[in-house]
This record gives C-alpha cells, sequence and structure tokens, in this order.
C-alpha cells in the first residue's frame, strides 16, 4: 500500500507542477520589451527617434493591442501623420 501511496502523491505533485506551468502561461502577458540605453542627449532639431544610441523603447509581441488601435481597426480611422 506504500508504495501505490507514494505512486500517487508522484503523480498529484507533477499534475501539480504541469497545471501551475498551464496557468502561468494561460496568464502570461505575452510581449516582449527592452529600452536601450540612451548613449547622446537629443538633439533641439529633427532627428531619428529610433536611433539605437538615442534611448528607444523596443517592444515585440504577438498578440499585444492597445484598445485605441480595436477602435482604429474597427471604425477605419487612420491615425494623423
Amino acid at each position: 500500500m506504500t508504495i501505490r501511496r507514494h505512486r500517487l502523491m508522484a503523480a498529484a505533485l507533477v499534475a501539480a507542477a504541469w497545471l501551475f506551468g498551464l496557468l502561468s502561461f494561460v496568464r502570461a502577458d505575452g510581449h516582449f520589451e527592452a529600452t536601450l540605453p540612451r548613449r547622446r542627449p537629443e538633439p533641439a532639431g529633427p532627428h531619428n527617434l529610433s536611433a539605437w544610441d538615442m534611448g528607444p523603447t523596443v517592444r515585440a509581441s504577438s498578440f499585444y493591442y492597445h484598445w485605441a488601435r480595436l477602435i482604429e481597426a474597427l471604425y477605419g480611422l487612420e491615425r494623423a501623420q
């Protein structure tokens, strides 16, 4: 009976660890964001906002959308350029 009990406890621990991993994956935000270090000050005139030495923030995501993008998509609005 003790061997069966140990196997049952081991199976329960494995199931609990698997469920914890599954819930962590489902709850994850799903995006990557990194801000590069600023190596020089911003110039006064027009300049490239995405230059690597200006300290841009890079964001990558497969499904992250801001609510304003949803409204733009629903109503066919375009951003003012």
